[in-house]
């Protein structure tokens, strides 16, 4: 659904007037579209979903070169999951980069100079989210392989659409319906939005959560 219909859907449900359009709007058209935006935004970040899990464009090194940027819509890197190989050989040389906390890899690597080489060790640069290699990689030329999650995004547009598994458009129906039955102070409607905004958590949790990924935490960004 897009964000209009998704709009118009709780417009329903909620018995208010049918919204023609999300932005431009006043009186409860208008509420409904933030708080349609607003539960969308806060799904996102209950958990490290499975759909906002995404591979980096490789990096080639450059000589001399320890920093690489971060993707543009990144919210956090896989610490766990960062690979190199040179690139000549190919993915049969890649192997894992150890990923070191910035205060460990600053005591560690971060004073004076450093012979060039192939880098093993990796850290985040916490005010940018770059890759920091601990070596500046040497002329043969390397690959740098990773993933990241990405950050929550808005909807602003009446054509958006979240860029999730369809089931959690109900989840985001139902989010919504939670805010409303808050405005309208409705026990009524708010036990109904929970209880069927349980329901559908719990049938999606399974599918859509990493399960090597429950529980761990946003370190690096």
């Amino acid at each position: 659904m897009t964000f209009l219909q998704l709009v118009q859907r709780v417009c329903r449900h909620a018995n208010y007037k049918v919204a023609s359009a999300t932005t431009s709007q006043s009186g409860m058209a208008e509420k409904v579209a933030e708080w349609v935006n607003l539960s969308w935004l806060e799904i996102q970040g209950l958990r490290q979903w499975d759909w906002m899990y995404a591979a980096m464009s490789s990096a080639t090194t450059s000589t001399d070169t320890t920093d690489y940027a971060a993707p543009s819509d990144i919210g956090h890197w896989d610490l766990d999951a960062f690979k190199i190989y040179e690139t000549s050989l190919g993915v049969s040389d890649q192997g894992f980069l150890k990923f070191k906390p910035w205060d460990e890899f600053e005591t560690a690597h971060g004073l004076g100079t450093s012979d060039s080489g192939k880098p093993s060790v990796v850290t985040i640069v916490p005010w940018n989210k770059y890759i920091r290699l601990e070596v500046p990689p040497d002329s043969s030329g390397y690959t740098i392989d990773g993933y990241y999650w990405k950050t929550p995004t808005e909807l602003s547009g009446d054509s958006d659409e979240p860029e999730t598994p369809d089931a959690f458009e109900q989840l985001i129906i139902y989010k919504t319906m939670m805010h409303v039955a808050d405005f309208e102070e409705s026990d009524r409607m708010m036990r109904s939005a929970i209880t069927n905004y349980e329901r559908i958590m719990a049938q999606v949790m399974g599918s859509e959560l990493p399960d090597m990924r429950i529980g761990a935490s946003p370190l690096g960004g």
